[in-house]
């Protein structure tokens, strides 16, 4: 089964955004995750079997699309 859950990413401009990440959490199988921009320029990746909040935002390459920001880890909300 794949468990789907929203971080929430505030831009310093005001703008709000987030980040998907879906995880396989099925007992006896091989775990991976998921990460996926939600109104936000950058680019998806999956991971066997995790990664931290700084891998997350150095693959993606998040940027804001209302200012052009770059996002690091500190914008995130619900850690």
């Amino acid at each position: 089964m794949t468990m789907k859950t929203s971080y929430r990413v505030d831009c310093p401009c005001g703008h709000v955004d987030a980040i998907r990440m879906s995880e396989n959490d099925a007992p006896f199988s091989r775990p991976w995750e998921s990460y996926e921009p939600v109104d936000l320029e950058g680019s998806g990746f999956t991971v066997s079997p995790s990664a931290n909040w700084t891998k997350v935002f150095e693959e993606m390459k998040l940027r804001c699309p209302k200012c052009g920001s770059h996002l690091m880890p500190d914008d995130l909300q619900n850690r």
